[in-house]
């Protein structure tokens, strides 16, 4: 491939990936609703909002998403041998995951964001997987998956605060942590379809890098 052709095509990936976060972002807020609409249909809504913004002159706010980097920093370090990083970044992978959702509900619900931020901080994960959930009306997460997740949280405190522990026989065993490790992924996987149920209605529209191809229609 050309260099010309190249830069062409990673200007289209890097279009597709913007448009597609806004996307989500649009979902996941209310602000589309994605039934019933082919791809094209949701390019033209986000299209449709970025140019009423931008005549509008107000602030965007964007966030950004960091948790495909944890995650697959995560399962690297796993693989290396690092089980103490990879607790770590799957425990902030996790929270992140059900941090994002809490903050989701908590606009529909009519919280302001700094009392949304205040819940996030002064909760526990295990409040965040109990009563909040059923205080904001979303559903439970399975039982087995939510004591992973706290195992997970666990193991990533004895190992960022191992220092304060008073004896080593309170250290979680590597076997404990191996145990955890193992049962993970199916974890990650819940929370993804989780994630969708509650964000995107079952279904997080992937757009093609087709859609955003310059030379489309032109033949």
């Amino acid at each position: 491939m050309s260099t010309k052709g190249s830069k062409k095509s990673e200007t289209q990936e890097l279009t597709r990936a913007l448009v597609e976060s806004l996307l989500h972002g649009l979902i996941a807020d209310g602000t589309i609703v994605p039934a019933d609409k082919t791809k094209e249909d949701l390019i033209r809504e986000v299209l449709s909002f970025w140019l009423k913004w931008r005549k509008s002159g107000g602030d965007l706010d964007v966030k950004i998403d960091h948790r495909c980097t944890l995650l697959a920093d995560a399962r690297r370090k796993r693989t290396e041998g690092y089980q103490d990083l990879s607790i770590l970044l799957y425990a902030t992978w996790f929270e992140h995951s059900i941090n994002a959702l809490l903050l989701h509900r908590s606009d529909s619900v009519g919280m302001t964001e700094k009392e949304a931020i205040s819940m996030i901080r002064e909760t526990s994960m295990s409040a965040k997987l109990g009563w909040l959930l059923k205080l904001l009306c979303l559903p439970l997460v399975a039982t087995h998956h939510a004591k992973l997740m706290l195992k997970v949280a666990d193991l990533r405190n004895a190992f960022v605060h191992y220092k304060w522990r008073p004896s080593p026989d309170l250290t979680p065993s590597k076997k404990e942590t191996a145990r955890a490790l193992a049962n993970v992924e199916k974890t990650v996987a819940y929370m993804r379809r989780y994630e969708r149920r509650v964000m995107y209605s079952g279904k997080k529209p992937k757009l093609p890098l087709s859609a955003f191809s310059h030379d489309k229609g032109r033949e």
